[in-house]
């Protein structure tokens, strides 16, 4: 009986984690896009391994270009003819406002230089899986808004589920059998 309770705690604690993480994402998209005090990219590639992984979300924030440093990681758009996407990687080298970046995972410079501009966006955080999250909801308010009635819900469906455990145990508490009538022969 002891073990029932234990995993039932356990779920608990996972439920209420995973719950408490989808909404530090959400609430960490929104904000970062209204104030543009910080964005956030998905990670699409392995370049970056182990450091950031594919689907992870790597939260960015802006720095004056002066103070960059080698092995920073910066989001920047390689100029023609490399494809036109933002890409994060470190800083291999800079020299007079041009830098050269290199994934952690590649063994080589990027081909391509970087022109910067007074201000750049850095890495600041990253969100194992957060990515996944973060690409569902994009741009669509329609999809925040699912998500976000998908939270509640299960708020919801955890503290209801909790209110009926406690009634049905407190109905057992003051259960008193009837007596059973038997009659005589």
């Amino acid at each position: 009986m002891r073990f029932d309770i234990n995993i039932s705690k356990a779920a608990k604690v996972i439920g209420w984690a995973t719950i408490t993480f989808v909404m530090l994402v959400v609430v960490m998209v929104v904000l970062g896009r209204l104030t543009n005090s910080y964005t956030v990219y998905n990670e699409q590639s392995g370049s970056m391994r182990p450091s950031i992984a594919p689907g992870d979300a790597v939260v960015m924030a802006p720095i004056p270009a002066s103070e960059l440093k080698p092995g920073m990681v910066i989001a920047s758009i390689p100029p023609a003819p490399y494809p036109h996407e933002v890409v994060l990687h470190e800083v291999a080298t800079e020299h007079n406002g041009i830098v050269t970046t290199r994934g952690t995972a590649n063994k080589v410079n990027d081909p391509w230089h970087i022109k910067l501009a007074p201000t750049v966006w850095h890495e600041v955080l990253v969100i194992p899986y957060g990515g996944y999250i973060s690409s569902m909801i994009g741009d669509n308010p329609f999809a925040l808004m699912l998500l976000i009635a998908i939270i509640v819900l299960a708020f919801g469906a955890f503290y209801i589920r909790r209110e009926l455990t406690i009634t049905k145990n407190k109905e057992a508490e003051h259960y008193v059998p009837a007596r059973q009538y038997i009659p005589e022969h």
